[in-house]
């Protein structure tokens, strides 16, 4: 009875080793082609992403993206008849792939190859009002106030850490997504806000000009001096046009700038300006000497912080000057040339390279900001803990890494930074008698009237009793003063005006970035 029972076993063992052969056998097929498909699935995903990136001011990049980034993410498109089925529709990008694979085992059953199909969509969401130009000073970076001399009439905030010593003035809240650290002085009977551990604001991005170069044909933009119609919507676009240009304006013939203008190279401003508008640069802005309004708002601030005050002061002031000045690299201020380093020796130099040298690289660790740490929660620590391992580790983590979201790992500062990218003798509009750089610049600044805004620095040497009147956005800051500089925020800037079509001033100022997301490919598929 026993042998007899176990005869059976091995005879039914024996029977269905084949089956449970064929089974596994067709598992690894079976994983094979999960895996394939979620590869393929990444890769849709990632295309889609990028393409949306480029919408709606770019359908035609939006495909050209797409294609590349799913070939750098393992999709091979070899000739025409292997490019995805890609739509692009206002916002949105739409992908559909079919690809075969072929099979290991199931062969042995007539299976020879099966079809993977994948399918992927996202939106991009429209630029929003960046919250950055709410304060007179914003870093993106540790702020640093260092001086007596210094005083701010507005809002501060840095998205690192934020230093005071040997209390400046603040006539505002202060903000820091990190530690706040020293003291500070407020205008008597006056009471302002500390906010340390904030969110971080996202920077508005100036990798490429192309929005920019759409709003000023949409806008119909233009720079005159006098009756000289220097810029039409872009310079430096067009055979004959070097890219790089002098603007010069005096109290008779002012700087009139009208809508967004982009410049493709390095721009020199000085003098007198007016209108409504915003210069974006390629390259560099250089401010060599004052910049004044020929119409400036009434005075540089309301008379108290009171909202209804400074809506009035808007108000009255919404048709005055208001200029921005946006540069892709840097805002540079003053006579750079003044210095050993160009044979300089006198009691003028520049001084501002002595700190903007110690700073700029991007080897700045997992939340984007120099000398500070991220809380980590691992095996070792399952309590948590702060530290920062991939800073200053000398390799570039693009995703968290790369500021400018340019693909290129920037290192400090240094004079090519700073100088121009040709000799000022090959920039257009060159006034008579003037041979090297420092003919044009001043290192005794004494009033700023601007906004200015950049994604790397804002350098450079001013004078005694330095008014800057507008507000300075910028990733690095190295401004040296003489006695005192005052910075005085315009109200005219602030979200909660550009966001109400009633109060609007259309200074076209960086926006906040735009967002892209997936959404279910069939909720755009046509």
């Amino acid at each position: 009875m026993l042998k007899r029972e176990r005869g059976q076993v091995v005879i039914f063992v024996a029977l269905f080793i084949p089956f449970f052969l064929g089974v596994a056998a067709l598992s690894v097929d079976v994983g094979r082609v999960y895996l394939f498909r979620t590869q393929l699935q990444n890769a849709l995903d990632a295309a889609v992403l990028a393409g949306a990136w480029q919408l709606p001011e770019s359908p035609g990049s939006a495909t050209t993206e797409a294609i590349r980034l799913a070939r750098d993410n393992g999709l091979e498109i070899n000739n025409t008849q292997e490019i995805p089925e890609i739509t692009i529709e206002g916002t949105k990008t739409s992908i559909r792939v079919t690809r075969e694979i072929t099979t290991v085992f199931a062969r042995v059953l007539g299976i020879g190859t099966v079809a993977v199909t994948a399918q992927a969509a996202a939106i991009s969401i429209p630029y929003s009002p960046s919250y950055v130009f709410d304060y007179v000073y914003f870093l993106n970076n540790w702020g640093w106030f260092y001086g007596r001399g210094i005083t701010a009439n507005g809002d501060i905030r840095s998205n690192g850490d934020f230093d005071f010593r040997d209390e400046p003035g603040v006539a505002g809240d202060v903000y820091a997504s990190g530690e706040i650290r020293g003291t500070w002085k407020t205008p008597p009977g006056q009471s302002y806000e500390t906010y340390q551990g904030v969110k971080k604001l996202e920077m508005p991005n100036l990798q490429t000009l192309d929005y920019y170069k759409e709003l000023a044909f949409e806008k119909n933009s233009f720079i005159k001096i006098g009756d000289t119609l220097v810029i039409d919507k872009v310079f430096g676009d067009e055979q004959g046009e070097s890219g790089n240009i002098i603007l010069e304006g005096s109290p008779s013939n002012p700087i009139e700038i009208h809508g967004p203008v982009v410049i493709i190279g390095d721009v020199v401003i000085k003098g007198t300006i007016q209108g409504t508008g915003t210069i974006y640069a390629g390259r560099n802005i250089y401010i060599t000497s004052d910049i004044n309004y020929k119409h400036a708002p009434s005075s540089p601030r309301p008379a108290s912080d009171d909202p209804e005050v400074v809506d009035r002061w808007v108000e009255a002031n919404k048709d005055k000057d208001i200029i921005g000045l946006a540069a892709r690299e840097n805002v540079i201020i003053g006579d750079y040339t003044k210095d050993p380093y160009f044979g300089y020796y006198g009691n003028d130099k520049w001084y501002s390279n002595y700190w903007l040298f110690n700073m700029g690289s991007e080897d700045v660790g997992a939340d984007g900001i120099p000398d500070t740490n991220v809380w980590i929660i691992d095996e070792e620590h399952p309590q948590g803990y702060w530290t920062d391992p991939t800073e200053n580790d000398g390799i570039f983590q693009a995703n968290t890494e790369d500021l400018d979201k340019d693909g290129l790992f920037d290192d400090k500062y240094n004079w090519t930074d700073i100088q121009t990218q040709v000799p000022i003798t090959n920039f257009a509009r060159l006034p008579p008698n003037t041979d090297e750089f420092g003919d044009l610049a001043t290192n005794r600044i004494n009033k700023i009237e601007c906004v200015i805004y950049t994604n790397h620095a804002c350098a450079g040497r001013l004078g005694n009793g330095v008014h800057f009147n507008g507000a300075i956005v910028s990733k690095d800051e190295t401004l040296i003063y003489r006695n005192t500089i005052t910075l005085n925020y315009d109200e005219r800037i602030h979200s909660r005006y550009r966001k109400n079509p009633n109060w609007l001033i259309d200074l076209c100022l960086p926006p906040g970035s735009k967002t892209v997301q997936l959404v279910p490919y069939q909720q755009f598929s046509l």
